[in-house]
């Protein structure tokens, strides 16, 4: 009871709260053990970085990598807030190398891009054989196109060519063929083979199967017919 009689006022004192002082302890519960571990943090970089690059791969779309860096800056602005700690400091530049692994797949990946068919069509065209591979078990040889410019095709194709029509085909080989194409076809059900991407990296345009003759229009350099 104050001396004046009326009950004494908490207006000045401090405000403690079980959150805060929860979060207080949790703070130099982290700084305690980021300090004793001060010397194995850099070792997080480039797990921060491979993070970035994984959630790439793993997420399925544009609005997916757009989202994990979104998360990854606000969670690096967050813990910028704490940069007057170790953990701050650590977990906001781990955040950032997420952000900056993520970024960088995307990138290289566009730069890996290439045209692509929009639709399936049947086309006649003159190309160089790229490469040369044999497929046994189905009856036919996988050949890797590049079309000639006046074609109008994207600038490489995955075409399989049966076997009785690849006499005489090598690498470096200039052919004439008549082919049905598609565009890379996507995973046919959530986490099978992911053609379309495998094809992203690699540049192809397109795939699809020869129909009818394949003409040997001239062999590698430095052959004769």
């Amino acid at each position: 009871m104050a001396s004046d009689g009326r009950a004494p006022s908490i207006a000045d004192a401090p405000l403690q709260t079980g959150v805060s002082t929860g979060f207080r302890a949790a703070a130099g519960r982290l700084e305690r053990l980021f300090e004793a571990e001060r010397d194995q943090l850099p070792l997080w970089l480039p797990v921060g970085l491979g993070l970035g690059i994984a959630a790439w791969f793993a997420l399925p779309n544009q609005s997916g990598w757009t989202a994990f860096l979104l998360a990854a800056g606000a969670f690096f602005f967050t813990f910028l807030g704490a940069r007057e700690t170790r953990w701050g400091r650590a977990l906001a530049i781990f955040a950032l190398m997420a952000a900056l692994g993520c970024a960088l797949i995307w990138w290289k990946a566009e730069q890996a891009s290439a045209p692509r068919l929009e639709r399936a069509r049947m086309a006649e065209f003159t190309a160089e054989v790229e490469s040369f591979t044999r497929v046994p078990a189905k009856d036919h040889v996988r050949l890797v196109l590049a079309p000639a410019e006046a074609s109008g095709l994207p600038p490489r194709l995955r075409v399989n060519v049966p076997e009785a029509e690849a006499a005489g085909i090598e690498s470096g080989a200039t052919i004439r063929l008549r082919a049905w194409l598609m565009p890379p076809p996507q995973m046919a059900v959530p986490g099978a083979y992911d053609f379309a991407r495998v094809a992203w990296f690699q540049g192809l345009g397109g795939t699809g199967r020869a129909v009818g003759e394949v003409e040997m229009v001239a062999p590698p350099q430095g052959q004769g017919f």
